[in-house]
């Protein structure tokens, strides 16, 4: 078993990894997707790595409930050990679907419209 400390370690490494490989998926392969499409699939699959279940009832550790979903439908007990992680899975999912439509109402760049950060300046 791990110690608490290396636990926390644990999981700030794998939710760093998770960040990393969604920021970079979102940069290269969803470049070619609209905008708000792009969004949605970035924080789908951020929600569905990062989303924290109990493995099991009495478990003081958590996990991925993604993992936790798979693993329990198939080697554990079925839907009855896995229903928890699925229902996490399920919030996280709308909630993120939520976030995501919100944030294309948001502003992308920090620059006014119709000011170029490149534009020549007219000193004339």
């Amino acid at each position: 078993m791990l110690t608490p400390t290396a636990y926390w370690v644990a999981m700030s490494i794998y939710v760093s990894a998770a960040l990393l490989a969604v920021g970079l998926a979102h940069r290269w392969w969803f470049t070619a997707l609209s905008t708000p499409v792009a969004r949605v699939l970035s924080a789908l699959l951020l929600a569905w790595l990062v989303t924290p279940a109990q493995p099991s009832a009495g478990a003081d550790t958590l996990a991925p409930a993604l993992v936790i979903a798979v693993f329990n439908t198939l080697f554990g007990d079925g839907w009855a050990s896995a229903r928890q992680a699925v229902v996490l899975l399920g919030l996280s999912s709308g909630v993120a679907v939520l976030l995501a439509i919100a944030s294309t109402w948001l502003p992308i760049n920090s620059t006014p419209t119709g000011a170029a950060r490149n534009d020549p300046v007219d000193e004339s």
